[in-house]
This record gives structure tokens, C-alpha cells and sequence, in this order.
């Protein structure tokens, strides 16, 4: 992982997105002030559970956004086995990074 650094607004806004239609929005107190990036190739993906249990535990929400040049994202919020919140990751084929990252309007939830 990489070094910490602030949360960013547009994080605490699709996570708490998520939260809110994973019915689970009492997780929203406990997003963190700090992450890191998984990748720096990709650094939309960030780890929420820094210096806490790391063990996954499962999938909170799924939900999918088609980024500006058409392709598709899948954006999964993770919890880990003490219920909280572990990371949020993104997938784009080919590892391509996001030209505009995901709002709360543009996502729809993975059935």
C-alpha cells in the first residue's frame, strides 16, 4: 500500500452513497480521515480499514458506472470481519484508469 493521505470529498460522497443503498448507513461514521491507495497505477482503489483487522468479510454494495469513454467500472465497497468498512475498490478493463470519478447519480446497483 501506499503512504496515507486525506479522503477526499468525492470518496466520502460515493461511499456514502453506497452505504445509503446498502441500507447500512450507520458505517457512514466510521469512514476514515486517512487512506491509502492500493495501486498507484490505479489509485481510485482505497484501503478504509488502515491499522485495524484487514480480513475481508465480504462485499457491502456493488454497483457498476460507465465512465466517460464508454467503458465499464465495477465499484465494490468492502467490509471486513469486524463489520467495518475494509476498502473500496474499483475494476476497469484493462486497468484503465477513471477519467471522471463516480457520483452518487451516475452508479447502478449490480443485481
Amino acid at each position: 500500500m501506499n503512504e496515507l493521505r486525506a479522503i477526499r470529498q468525492e470518496e466520502i460522497d460515493l461511499i456514502t452513497s453506497m452505504l445509503s443503498l446498502a441500507m447500512v448507513s450507520y458505517l457512514t461514521e466510521s469512514i476514515p480521515a486517512e487512506v491509502s491507495s492500493y495501486n498507484p497505477k490505479q489509485t481510485e482503489s482505497i484501503n478504509l480499514s488502515l491499522n485495524k483487522n484487514m480480513d475481508y468479510n465480504g462485499d457491502i454494495m456493488r454497483v457498476e458506472y460507465v465512465d466517460t469513454d464508454d467503458i465499464l467500472v465495477t465499484i465494490t465497497l468492502t467490509k471486513n470481519k469486524d463489520g467495518q468498512l475494509l476498502d473500496l475498490d474499483f475494476w476497469k478493463e484493462g486497468f484503465i484508469p477513471l477519467i471522471e470519478y463516480p457520483t452518487a447519480h451516475k452508479i447502478k446497483i449490480v443485481r
